[in-house]
């Protein structure tokens, strides 16, 4: 019976070191899972860059916002910028006056840079 009990100890270490070390074993696989699952780490880093990039995109869009109110203050105000704006969107004219209007001219003039695929026929040469 003396040896029994001397073996118990030791066994019960044993248990407490398996359990221990199949604790350590799930705790790690769930690391490893959310490090490199679909919803992991890299989930996580795409989401942050997006919300910054949407925060980034929200400070340039308060920016036009208060750009827009100071040029409509502007107009409000001054009535020289109210009859500009008069003429170029609604296309009014004082009576008496005369617009004139050119045609645009094309972008592209130069027959080396225009796109190959928006040219007519290559014209062949004996």
């Amino acid at each position: 019976m003396v040896e029994l009990i001397v073996l118990r100890p030791n066994i019960q270490s044993a248990l407490k070191r398996l359990a221990y070390t199949a604790g350590a074993v799930v705790v790690c696989s769930y690391a490893a899972m959310f490090i490199g699952g679909p919803q992991g780490w890299r989930s996580l880093k795409e989401k942050w860059e997006h919300i910054e990039s949407l925060e980034k995109e929200t400070a340039d869009l308060k920016q036009t916002v208060e750009t827009i109110r100071k040029y409509n203050k502007s107009v409000q105000k001054d009535p020289d910028v109210q009859q500009l704006e008069i003429r170029k969107n609604l296309e009014m004219m004082r009576p008496g006056e005369m617009e004139f209007r050119y045609p645009k001219e094309p972008e592209n003039r130069d027959p080396e840079k225009r796109d190959p695929e928006k040219q007519g026929p290559e014209k062949l040469t004996p």
